[in-house]
């Protein structure tokens, strides 16, 4: 029984990988912010894209033996409040720019007078060359009759940090110094009682760093393969951030298609389904060539996705797939022997953009 095929497929070279290919990156840049979490009185805190929900600040104590100047010399005695540090699961990079670093103190105990906070940050580990930036903030009195939180703002500059490329420079950490302006007094007289906290961690006092420029994003195309049965392409792809899976938008997702002559005419493939798995997640897709109207040609795919911050990320396959579709009155089946190309039969490959007879 014949049937009629207007863009019958005949496929002669296509990519199934049956294991992991080496993953692909993201050349997008885009500006995500930043926020610390967790009490730095019990350890490090932590790094991420999740903006503060909670009205409830996490309250991490400054030093009191920094609350005044020293006695000799009248010198700042500066001290580690802690670190906030995070580990990336991609490769990545920070461009180079100005970045704003925000944080709120208040007293639960007391007046500090000419208050100082002091950062530095370390991104893809320091290979012992120190921080890659070092920054202070401005000087000012904190009380406890005020009724609101003080904001503290520190620019500091970076210069095109990579992160990911080898074992030992895969996080990011910052850390906070504190130091007060109080006359100095003599240690026989007890040391200073006044308690300045740091304030993180609520929908009030978010902070963190804003409006970082960054590259965080990697897919791998897991499978590639044509069902010519179902006249459809099967597209798996693994997806990470350096953020992790809380980073991803799992609800939104675009598989695109583009031809290396045809270009991109905005194909799109259809969603088939998601899950997450091991710090990423694995999504898959079918493309329909016959609805797509598909001339023959060699194409790519890409993944678009959507950070929790709204941001776009598009990872572009490295694997290319050649199809040549050709209409053709076919039985069940269609084979190499079927279709002529440039006079020639049977061979496996054809160039993109080559004409057919």
């Amino acid at each position: 029984m014949f049937r009629k095929s207007l863009l019958a497929l005949a496929f002669f070279s296509l990519f199934l990988l049956a294991q992991p290919s080496e993953a692909e990156t993201s050349d997008d840049f885009n500006n995500i912010d930043l926020f610390f979490y967790g009490d730095l009185d019990n350890g490090n805190g932590n790094v991420s894209t999740i903006r503060p929900i909670s009205d409830t600040d996490t309250q991490s104590d400054c030093p009191q033996d920094s609350n005044r100047v020293s006695l000799i010399g009248g010198n700042r005695q500066w001290a580690s409040v802690g670190t906030w540090q995070t580990e990336f699961d991609t490769p990545g990079e920070v461009d180079s720019g100005e970045y704003i670093f925000t944080i709120w103190a208040n007293s639960t105990e007391g007046t500090v007078e000419d208050v100082q906070f002091r950062m530095s940050i370390t991104i893809g580990g320091s290979q012992g060359g120190g921080p890659d930036a070092t920054a202070t903030s401005q000087s000012k009195t904190i009380t406890d009759s005020s009724e609101s939180a003080t904001r503290f703002d520190i620019t500091f500059d970076l210069d095109n940090q990579s992160f990911g490329n080898s074992n030992n420079d895969d996080s990011i950490e910052i850390e906070l110094e504190y130091s007060g302006g109080d006359p100095a007094e003599n240690p026989l007289q007890g040391g200073s009682t006044e308690q300045i906290v740091v304030l993180t961690s609520s929908v009030n006092h978010p902070s963190g760093i804003g409006n970082l420029t960054i590259s965080h994003f990697q897919a791998d195309f897991v499978q590639i393969n044509v069902e010519d049965f179902s006249e459809r392409v099967f597209v798996e792809t693994r997806v990470w951030s350096a953020f992790g899976p809380s980073d991803i938008d799992s609800s939104s997702w675009t598989l695109g298609v583009f031809g290396s002559s045809s270009g991109n005419q905005g194909l799109t493939a259809d969603f088939n389904m998601k899950s997450m798995q091991n710090g990423s997640y694995l999504a898959s897709f079918y493309w329909y060539y016959n609805e797509a109207q598909a001339i023959s040609d060699t194409y790519s795919f890409y993944i678009q996705v959507t950070d929790i911050q709204g941001n776009n990320w598009e990872i572009t396959s490295e694997k290319e797939l050649y199809l040549v579709i050709h209409g053709y009155e076919i039985d069940n089946v269609i084979s190499s022997g079927n279709i002529q190309i440039n006079n020639q039969t049977g061979i496996s490959k054809v160039k993109a953009g080559n004409s057919f007879t």
